[in-house]
């Protein structure tokens, strides 16, 4: 769409292809279709061309484009989990449209249409999930999921099967997945 979008503590910004439009989006108590909260951590482009915004304290938003509105995705709701599940630091959506969510509480995979969300669990312990800062998903499809303090995961996406890809202590060396 040739648009540019930047994601503030203060909303969402949005600049036009022509240079020229400069629009400035933000949560609106009461208003249906509005941000779901001004803090705007992640955005993600996803491979059908849908806009993903990850807010701190709203969950997903799902920008609905030419209705020019947002249809947001309260993660703690839906997971009927803690409200850290609304704070969102990476989104990364899968061909089959599943979104992976990086949380203040873990690891979550969204489906949008089923309006359904799993956890995944990184730990063995359920109350002791990573925050996720960070993911990517490289050219075999595997994603690549990076913590603030349980250090990165390498996913099958398909399989939801995942390797600590850097096991050792902060900084020290490790080996990569085969």
């Amino acid at each position: 769409e040739g648009r540019v979008w930047v994601g503030t503590q203060r909303g969402l910004n949005r600049l036009d292809a022509d240079g020229r439009h400069f629009e400035r989006l933000f949560h609106e108590p009461g208003r249906a279709g509005s941000l779901a909260a001004d803090w705007v951590f992640a955005l993600h482009r996803g491979p059908g061309g849908t806009l993903w915004v990850g807010t701190v304290g709203g969950g997903v938003d799902r920008w609905t484009g030419d209705a020019g509105r947002f249809e947001n995705y309260s993660l703690a709701s839906l997971a009927d989990g803690p409200r850290e599940l609304d704070d969102v630091f990476a989104l990364h959506e899968t061909p089959d449209g599943r979104v992976w969510v990086g949380t203040r509480a873990g690891l979550v995979v969204l489906d949008p249409r089923q309006r359904a969300v799993e956890r995944v669990d990184l730990t063995g312990v359920p109350d002791n999930q990573p925050l996720v800062t960070t993911m990517h998903a490289d050219a075999t499809g595997r994603l690549w999921v990076g913590s603030l303090d349980h250090g990165v995961f390498a996913i099958d996406t398909a399989t939801r099967r995942w390797a600590l890809a850097h096991p050792g202590p902060p900084g020290a060396a490790g080996n990569l997945p085969k």
